[in-house]
This record gives structure tokens, C-alpha cells and sequence, in this order.
């Protein structure tokens, strides 16, 4: 073998040890966006969270691997009278509305091919017994899709046990 040869070879392969790892690693990229639903402020001036969904989406290339972490903030869903709801006044007379909210976090899930995802998961982080429910598709440039929770509630000296549901909320994130 001749000396350029051999050259041109320990070159390429530097070359490919250098290049290589990056590729491997790839690139997280966040998100956040609102939900398709109203914001609802407290009237009491009690804090309430816009609802908002906000993930962080790994890469390698152009292609979603996995969602990393998500996170939805101040969805809320009808509360029934059924249920025992009434609207909660304060001493004033100011009455808050009968929803129920709440919040969910999700830990790591693939994404497949095309960039789609779906997945139904008991709320780890918070340690309530909410069930998430997340569809949707990411490119580098969005992600959209679905979100539902279903959360229940346990039973008081005011009302019987019953269950939360936001009903499947629309919702894109960008950069």
C-alpha cells in the first residue's frame, strides 16, 4: 500500500470517529404551545394556570426519536351538579366556577414512524391517580395533537366521589 493511501485512509476514519458521536447523540428541541381551550381566570383571584402544553422532543436528524418530557398545565374539564358540584363562594359573594382542574406530567416515550405518537399513562410525577392520554406529530418545525386527563376525585362531606374528564383538547406547540 502507498503512503497516500494509507493517508487517505487514516484520514476517513478520523474523519468518522469525529462525525460519528454527534450523529449518535442527536438534538433535543422544546416546545410549547396553548391548548384549545379558554382560559377560565379565578374570580377570587386564586392562581389558575393558562392551559398550556409544553414537551421537549428528541432528534436524530429530521426524525423524532422520543418525547423526553411533557408537561400540560390548567386544563380543566365540567364539573356536574350531578357530581356534587356547586360553584365555591367565598365569603363575599364571588363564586368560582364549577370545573375541576388539573395538570399532568409525563415521563419518556418512542415516537414511531412518521413522527406519530399515542400513549395512556397514569400521572407518575405528581403522584395522582390522573390518566393522561397524548396523541400527536412531531416534525423540527411542531408538534400537535390530542391531550385528555381523566382524574378521580375522591369523595368529601360536600360531594360524592365522581370523575374528572377534560374531553380530547386539541393543541399545537412550535418553537
Amino acid at each position: 500500500m502507498c503512503r497516500t493511501t494509507r493517508i487517505a485512509i487514516l484520514v476517513a476514519a478520523c474523519a468518522a470517529l469525529v462525525i460519528t458521536p454527534a450523529a449518535a447523540v442527536g438534538k433535543k428541541l422544546k416546545f410549547q404551545g396553548p391548548l384549545d381551550q379558554p382560559y377560565i381566570p379565578s374570580p377570587n383571584g386564586f392562581a389558575t394556570d393558562m392551559p398550556s402544553i409544553e414537551l421537549k422532543v428528541d432528534f436524530q436528524g429530521k426524525k423524532a426519536r422520543a418525547v423526553v418530557k411533557l408537561k400540560v398545565r390548567g386544563v380543566y374539564g365540567p364539573c356536574d351538579a350531578s357530581n356534587g358540584c356547586t360553584p365555591t363562594c367565598v365569603t363575599d359573594g364571588v363564586c368560582e366556577p364549577p370545573v375541576c382542574r388539573t395538570s399532568a406530567d409525563l415521563d419518556q416515550f418512542k415516537v414511531k414512524k412518521g413522527g406519530k405518537f399515542a400513549v395512556t399513562r397514569k400521572d407518575l410525577v405528581n403522584g395522582t391517580d390522573d390518566t393522561f392520554t397524548v396523541t400527536g406529530r412531531a416534525t423540527k418545525r411542531a408538534v400537535s395533537g390530542t391531550v385528555r386527563v381523566v382524574s378521580p376525585r375522591s369523595a368529601s362531606s360536600s360531594h360524592p366521589a365522581y370523575t374528572c374528564d377534560t374531553g380530547v383538547i386539541s393543541w399545537t406547540a412550535t418553537k
